[in-house]
């Protein structure tokens, strides 16, 4: 039977998906600058926002990549606009690790909290648009009876995230040393910290 050239190796486009985290979730300690003062303990403490924004910024991939592997368990094979959406999505998870330096750098700074929210809501909206893309093209699935409420939770889920990165844009004009924090609610709207209903 001959292979039909719609398709592509979903292994191929996994590994590019692993080593992109590797290298974004790696280089996020660059945007920590080693203290120069003498008194290293209270430039520790000064460091705190970047620290926090180091961290944010680590668990915040760590959930992107944990959701689009729960996702991906059901991808049995991919097409080209597939993978054009992962890649679009990609050039902006491999950009966190600058938005990231660029708030601990101007983090009282409006337009650099702004860019760090807008960074987000390009993830969330580019994450939503690869859900919707499978829900719709079927063929893609490893299983083709996934029910389509699975994708929906996925969908809403991905809708309120996308609230919450807007949110933080409005907060970013009153509160911009603040406005990140908005993330920290991302657990209260993930099905992923929730029990499963028996």
């Amino acid at each position: 039977m001959a292979e039909d050239k719609r398709f592509f190796n979903r292994d191929r486009l996994t590994a590019l998906v692993d080593g992109i985290f590797t290298v974004a979730m790696t280089i996020m300690v660059v945007s920590l600058a080693i203290p120069e003062s003498s008194d290293v303990s209270n430039a520790l403490i000064d460091m705190w926002p970047a620290l926090f924004n180091y961290a944010l910024s680590f668990v915040i991939l760590g959930l992107f990549w944990l959701a689009h592997n729960k996702h991906y368990l059901n991808i049995g094979r991919t097409d080209e606009m597939y993978v054009w959406l992962n890649i679009f999505w990609l050039m902006f998870i491999v950009l966190v690790p600058f938005s990231t330096s660029l708030i601990s750098t101007y983090d009282e700074v409006t337009p650099a909290e702004i860019f760090f929210h807008l960074n987000m809501l390009a993830i969330f909206a580019l994450f939503y648009l690869q859900v919707k893309y499978v829900d719709d093209h079927r063929e893609l699935l490893e299983v083709k009876k996934v029910e389509s409420k699975t994708f929906k939770r996925v969908l809403i889920l991905d809708r309120n995230l996308m609230l919450l990165a807007l949110l933080g844009i409005v907060l970013s004009f009153v509160i911009p040393d603040w406005s990140n924090t908005v993330y920290l609610l991302a657990p209260l709207v993930s099905p992923f910290f929730r029990k499963k209903k028996k």
